[in-house]
């Protein structure tokens, strides 16, 4: 019995190991299992064995019933240790469940932004490539009109336009410093 302990001890131990590596909560809780199981086989192989291990006293000077109040209270003491140690282990896998459910709603999220982007891009280029086409038929209409002006007409749209320029740029400034 206590060679199956050792055995389950060993198996729980790579058991926690490798799902604390993986982040895999089922085989933690497997190895919380199995670390149980290790420690139910420890208390029957040691009562089943209580004489060879507790040999050392005469037979004579101690008491079977307190003996036996002795070995439940020490085994008692060990089991309420081994299920603090599981309640700690078990607390501290479910806050990586949780942190890992909370890590995924985030990285859809980051996806779904990342989708929402890819969209906003591909919209914001198709409408720059409008405007493009729009300002491109309009700057050849307006070249093809400059185009057919004579030298003296082009000279005097480009001094309209000049002072134009400059009477909406200092305008505009005007209503800026008004705001």
């Amino acid at each position: 019995m206590i060679l199956i302990s050792a055995g389950l001890v060993i198996a729980s131990v790579v058991l926690l190991i490798v799902g604390f590596v993986g982040s895999t909560p089922p085989l933690i809780l497997a190895s919380l299992v199995t670390s149980s199981a290790a420690a139910v086989f420890l208390v029957l192989g040691a009562y089943v064995r209580r004489r060879e291990l507790f040999a050392t006293a005469t037979p004579a000077s101690i008491d079977p019933e307190v003996a036996l109040e002795d070995e439940l209270a020490a085994i008692a003491e060990t089991l309420k240790e081994q299920a603090t140690r599981l309640a700690e282990i078990e607390a501290d896998v479910r806050a990586r469940v949780a942190e890992t459910e909370k890590l995924q709603i985030e990285a859809k999220e980051h996806a779904r932004r990342a989708r929402e982007s890819r969209e906003y891009a591909a919209a914001q280029e198709k409408a720059a490539e409008a405007v493009e086409a729009v300002l491109r038929s309009r700057t050849d209409t307006l070249a093809r009109f400059f185009a057919d002006q004579g030298r003296k007409a082009q000279i005097w749209y480009l001094v309209i336009g000049a002072v134009l320029g400059g009477v909406v740029g200092v305008g505009l400034q005007e209503l800026v410093n008004l705001l």
